[in-house]
């Protein structure tokens, strides 16, 4: 399978995201990566963002990863982006949204961001992808 891939960015803001769906070992991921084109620091919180995953019918997917309930990170916690650099997450379709049947799907990222130290936000609303996952990885589905 192809990558798909967008980049999203505005003469606004300071930050480029670009995002892929891959196929290995026969299991789905979303790539989000994020660029700093900014000359500041960027901060990103050390998980994962959150994400939809649809299905042809449109029934939303629920995610079978870890929930936690805890306060809000410091700016210690958060993981820094350098201007210039680029911070990589991957996430995991198959096993933390139950990814078990053949057939097309879509899957939401939201991709604005927060900056904790200035306290503003910069907008750029979500990205969708669309894929088709073959029904065959063996990973198994994360118990909540």
């Amino acid at each position: 399978m192809q990558n798909q891939t967008v980049r999203v960015c505005s003469d606004r803001t300071k930050y480029n995201v670009l995002v892929e769906i891959k196929q290995r070992e026969d299991c789905s991921f979303l790539s989000i990566e994020y660029k700093n084109v900014g000359d500041e620091v960027m901060y990103f919180q050390p998980e994962d963002p959150a994400v939809l995953v649809m299905n042809s019918s449109r029934k939303l997917l629920p995610f079978t990863g870890v929930i936690a309930k805890r306060p809000p990170y410091s700016i210690d916690e958060h993981v820094k982006l350098m201007p210039g650099n680029v911070l990589l997450r991957e996430i995991a379709l198959n096993s933390l949204y139950g990814l078990k049947k053949k057939g097309k799907y879509k899957v939401s990222v939201n991709a604005d961001y927060f900056d904790p130290v200035q306290l503003k936000g910069y907008q750029k609303g979500s990205i969708t992808k669309s894929f088709f996952y073959a029904g065959k990885c063996k990973q198994k589905t994360a118990q909540p």
